[in-house]
């Protein structure tokens, strides 16, 4: 790329749903318009006339995973260019809480909607119409945090598809490969076969 524009500082924010920190900003050009805006659409060191265009940030922002949907990228990209360059505010919504709190949970019977719900002091109702409203719902973010789990165990290599099954929140390892196979298209035996062939 010729130039660094904040989108590829910013959109990546947004995906992951917070700040990413950036440690080193390269630029192999002298930016000479506007180049006391830089820091503020760069936090961190900045470097000019560098080999080459460059962001970095920890190598653990990598394994953050991405809180945004398909409906949620359609309105996104129906405000841009707009959230590139006005101040970054990134709120918590609804869906990354959850998704937190997901994450953190066991994903059996227990971390139900009226569980969740009770957790972030809200209504069963008002909690589903604020899911709706940023176009998402409680059913395929938990699906989606299952097979996200079901895939990091599987590839692992020696962990049994009954283990799997128990990570990813099934008392019933036949219900989670046909919940497997309903996500990927593939059992869970066939996939983990490719993907440790893959790699």
């Amino acid at each position: 790329m010729s130039k660094i524009g904040p989108v590829w500082h910013r959109f990546p924010n947004w995906l992951v749903g917070q700040q990413i920190p950036l440690r080193e900003v390269s630029f192999t050009y002298l930016p000479k318009a506007y180049k006391e805006e830089y820091p503020l659409l760069f936090p961190g060191l900045c470097r000019v006339k560098q080999p080459q265009n460059m962001l970095v940030w920890p190598a653990e922002v990598l394994r953050w995973p991405i809180r945004r949907n398909r409906e949620q990228l359609r309105g996104y990209l129906r405000r841009a260019p707009l959230p590139w360059f006005r101040k970054q505010k990134i709120e918590k919504s609804f869906t990354d809480q959850i998704s937190r709190l997901l994450e953190t949970s066991s994903l059996d019977d227990s971390a139900s909607f009226t569980e969740i719900a009770s957790q972030l002091h809200m209504t069963e109702r008002t909690l589903r119409r604020k899911l709706t409203e940023e176009g998402s719902c409680f059913h395929r973010l938990k699906g989606d945090i299952r097979r996200d789990r079901a895939i990091y165990w599987l590839s692992k290599g020696d962990v049994s598809i009954a283990e799997i099954s128990h990570h990813a929140g099934y008392a019933d390892p036949a219900a989670f490969i046909r919940a497997f196979k309903a996500w990927t298209g593939l059992p869970p035996g066939l996939y983990r076969r490719r993907l440790l062939a893959a790699e």
